[in-house]
């Protein structure tokens, strides 16, 4: 991005120094060459001359630091290689891994699940990215380091104003062009000021959307699931994507605002509260494709989409800090109130290639059919699918802080903290399931069978609707093999769409869950100075409690089945495959020490040697449910109900040194 103009512009000589860096790594204000940690500092001046504002752009300049993801708030930061497992983006939200960064804007956490919380990086102080476990003095989550965006806070004694616009091309790619202002009023001269930043960042895209067919293959590996001989059934839908195919198709645009106010009540004692809003909306998909549906090589930045696919990720924060002296103690009482919104679709069709669509999709004659196989039957719904993940996230958190005078030579710093996570998520994944696999030999007395092997009835009430037939299918148990479950002939919905249920008839699967996540702490750090200004040891601990908990339901029709809930009464009549989340009680206390320790040795001014032993946690959580929960099945399959938090342990020597006189 080209910068076009801004409000100052600053020349360097032979003579320039190094200027210090001042960092609150330690909820101090230190020199980042006296903490004794790997820490990184990004200032806003560094910011603005490299261009950087956004996730995407500031990981670059960061050793040690690198990301994974899947486009614009779909990232996962990773520190000196440790990582969390990556599963589906769809559902992270509520059965993801918190991830082992931690993300703070100011003093609020932000890292979500699968969704980092992207902030773009207007009218910043700093970035400072710290290294390894921080979980005395930032808890859970801070396992492998912790990323912190500050601001710039109001000045009581000046106006500023600055503008920034920008415009730049993309090899291959639409051109990109933002604007950025900033305003900082004093209105009450030394006691009251206002700051606000607004922004508006248009990236054109860089990936084009190329024409393709998909037709499933007799080689698609779940075509051998659903059918014996490993054949396609020669009526199956075949679909192209001539309709949404364009170059340039994952243009990403960032508007927000950011408004705070500063009021010093005296010398010791003030307040500072701050309002954020971003938007950020993002089309396409943000990773090419090397092959194209039928394996073919594709040209580079290329994918074939065959349904429109976006995302909308929007977020408020509201946060808050007074600051004062209880006589010789710093007090500082910060807290916020984080809500987030993502609704997002991505295309599903090539899912199709995969080992269980075609058994969600395709009928089975050779086995299914009620009677013996009926091969004249087999059919396959369209590959066409989606999936759409909607998400709702809400934050609060409490934080207070009493600490020493920084000149004494046993300092100390302590504190209280409270958080409180609500995420709600629902995704539907949009396929048509095969309901036809039930079907007798021949019709019952009056009905007929259409093309797709669906019996139908021809007048009446439910005209044009599929029935099933009432019979019963083998639905083994660990004690009786032999044990059979009733098929109830019911209306089962329109034909060649799922079974009615709450979602559009179009949802063959869908979670629809609630997490809950409450951490109280208590934690305390001591610095003594074992030689002043020479040696420094250092100890510090933290207790936590968290509580974590899970609502709701996992349901899916797959083709009424009913190879989950053989016993439940007229199993057809909506989704079949269902797991009451409620019904499990998932409930999960998890608390512990974690503790840092360090000795600081300055043998020179500008020498520093350290040795640091930290521990570092992320929450556990509960594993994705299984969908065994009643009948006889019940417990056979069912995976662990919650995992633990996980620790890491870090043993760190180093060194910091300045030269040139701080050239």
């Amino acid at each position: 991005m080209t910068r076009l103009f801004k409000r100052t512009e600053e020349t360097g000589t032979a003579t320039d120094t190094l200027q210090e860096v001042i960092v609150t790594a330690q909820r101090r204000e230190e020199s980042l060459q006296n903490v004794p940690i790997t820490i990184q500092a990004l200032t806003g001046d560094t910011l603005a001359k490299l261009n950087v504002t956004t996730f995407d752009d500031y990981v670059k300049y960061l050793p040690n630091v690198t990301s994974q993801g899947l486009g614009p708030g779909q990232n996962n930061i990773y520190m000196r290689g440790l990582s969390t497992a990556v599963g589906a983006l769809q559902g992270s939200g509520v059965v993801g891994a918190f991830p082992n960064v931690a993300v703070y804007l100011d003093d609020q956490s932000g890292q979500l699940p699968g969704r980092n919380l992207d902030v773009y990086a207007a009218d910043l102080e700093r970035i400072e990215v710290l290294e390894g476990p921080q979980g005395t003095l930032f808890g859970a989550g801070a396992q492998a380091g912790v990323v912190r965006y500050i601001t710039n806070k109001p000045k009581l004694d000046k106006v500023e104003a600055n503008a920034t616009a920008g415009y730049s091309t993309t090899a291959h790619g639409d051109p990109s062009n933002m604007l950025e202002a900033v305003l900082n009023l004093p209105v009450i001269a030394d006691k009251f000021a206002l700051r606000a930043v607004v922004y508006n960042d248009s990236r054109g895209g860089y990936i084009n959307n190329i024409p393709g067919t998909f037709a499933r293959r007799n080689t698609d590996i779940g075509i051998h699931y659903a059918y014996a001989n490993g054949q396609v059934p020669v009526n199956s839908v075949v679909i192209n994507n001539g309709l949404i195919t364009g170059r340039a198709i994952n243009p990403v645009v960032y508007k927000g605002i950011r408004v705070s106010g500063l009021v010093a009540f005296n010398d010791d004692w003030n307040l500072l509260v701050a309002q954020s809003y971003q938007n950020m909306e993002a089309d396409g998909v943000f990773a090419e494709m090397r092959t194209d549906s039928l394996g073919n090589p594709q040209p580079s930045l290329s994918v074939q989409l065959y349904n429109p696919s976006w995302t909308k990720d929007k977020f408020t924060n509201t946060s808050w800090t007074l600051t004062g002296r209880l006589s010789a103690l710093k007090a500082v009482y910060t807290g916020g109130y984080l809500v987030r919104n993502v609704d997002q679709v991505q295309d599903y069709t090539n899912y199709a290639r995969g080992p269980y669509v075609d058994y969600y999709q395709c009928n089975n004659p050779s086995y299914y059919a009620v009677g013996g196989p009926n091969p004249a039957q087999a059919y396959c719904q369209t590959p066409s699918a989606t999936w759409r993940d909607t998400e709702r996230n809400t934050h609060r958190s409490h934080e207070f802080r009493l600490s020493t005078p920084d000149d004494w030579r046993v300092r100390a710093i302590g504190g209280l903290f409270y958080e409180n996570y609500r995420i709600g998520e629902i995704v539907d994944w949009n396929y048509l399931t095969d309901y036809a696999g039930y079907h007798p030999v021949g019709p019952p007395t009056g009905y007929f069978v259409d093309g797709g092997g669906n019996v139908i009835q021809p007048t009446g009430t439910n005209a044009g609707r599929p029935y099933r037939y009432n019979s019963t299918y083998p639905c083994p148990t660990p004690t009786n093999p032999n044990a059979t479950c009733p098929v109830t002939f019911v209306p089962s919905g329109i034909p060649n769409v799922n079974d009615p249920n709450t979602r559009p008839s179009s949802v063959g699967f869908f979670d629809d869950l609630k997490r809950g996540y409450t951490q109280k702490a208590i934690f305390g750090s001591v610095d003594f100075d074992l030689i002043p200004k020479t040696l420094t040891l250092t100890a510090g601990t933290r207790y936590y409690r968290i509580d974590s908990t899970e609502q709701g339901a996992v349901v899916g029709s797959f083709g009424c089945k009913l190879l989950f809930h053989p016993t439940a009464p007229n199993p057809c009549i909506n989704h079949s495959n269902d797991t009451n989340i409620d019904s499990l009680g998932l409930d999960k206390l998890n608390k512990g020490f974690k503790s840092r320790a360090n000795l600081t040795w300055h043998p020179a001014a500008d020498l520093l040697l350290y040795y640091t032993w930290s521990q570092g946690f992320r929450s556990g959580g509960f594993n994705r449910p299984n969908s065994v929960t009643s009948g006889p099945l019940k417990g056979i399959f069912l995976p662990p109900v919650s995992f633990t938090p996980d620790t890491l342990t870090n043993d760190e020597l180093g060194w910091k040194s300045e030269w040139l006189d701080h050239r």
